[in-house]
């Protein structure tokens, strides 16, 4: 009777075991399904059209309400970007705030679809391909630490601020932002591929000097706002020129 039982128990294991493993099998095949159809270039190029001109026609029109029918002067000489999600500052704070959720999540398909491209493009020997899968899981980590800043500050507000958690999300989207495009400045100059290296150069260059006068200006204890509009306007132009560049590259990936 015992014998029975303790084979009846495992042979019920081995079924549970093979049921979870198929159903693992399942996930895997789905997740790897999605990711290739999320970063089909087809899809990508009208993700990317549509982040682009959605940010800039929401950011555009806040910025126009904002200094047209806000409050207070607002001026980017000396109010931050964030603040264009105040409702002390603007009547219409909610389209800033969705411009930024909004192309938050828009910006992770083109997170996996960098990631997918610079491992297409990058060939190194076995031995050193280490290296390369070091950079491309930390450039990818630090690109979806930027776009779940940019969610952030745009469901946390000036305005719905517990903790200073806006503050928080902010320095996630400079931070992830900024560090992606070091890396992939690097990449671009370091791994020899068909891309214009004038685009490496400048995302390195830009990342670095912008970060260094960050530094020089807390240590120093000057709080000058333009330079957040300079960083910003910067890092759009600089990350959507690079996007535009590596999809006229491929019709096909």
């Amino acid at each position: 009777m015992n014998i029975k039982l303790k084979y009846n128990e495992s042979n019920l294991d081995i079924k549970l075991y093979y049921f979870f493993m198929s159903v693992a099998s399942l996930l895997k095949i789905s997740i790897l399904q999605i990711f290739q159809k999320l970063t089909n270039v087809k899809y990508i190029r009208i993700i990317t059209h549509s982040t682009l001109s959605s940010y800039l026609v929401l950011f555009i029109s806040s910025y126009l309400i904002t200094i047209t029918f806000g409050y207070n002067n607002y001026s980017p000489l000396y109010n931050m970007i964030s603040q264009m999600g105040s409702i002390s500052f603007t009547p219409a704070p909610y389209l800033f705030d969705f411009a930024c959720i909004f192309s938050g999540f828009l910006s992770f398909p083109i997170s996996f679809y960098i990631y997918r491209y610079l491992n297409y493009k990058i060939n190194l020997e076995p031995n050193y391909k280490f290296i390369k899968t070091f950079l491309l899981i930390f450039l990818i980590a630090s690109k979806m630490l930027g776009d779940i800043g940019f969610i952030g500050i745009g469901i946390f507000s000036i305005d719905r601020n517990p903790f200073n958690i806006h503050y928080l999300f902010a320095s996630l989207l400079f931070f992830g932002y900024f560090l992606s495009s070091f890396l992939i400045g690097i990449l671009i100059i370091v791994f020899k591929f068909r891309l214009n290296k004038f685009i490496g150069l400048s995302g390195l260059f830009s990342s670095t000097i912008i970060c260094l006068t960050y530094i020089i200006l807390e240590l120093l204890l000057l709080d000058v706002i333009i330079f957040e509009w300079i960083a910003s306007i910067t890092l759009i132009i600089w990350f959507y020129g690079f996007i535009y560049s590596i999809l006229r590259m491929r019709k096909k990936l």
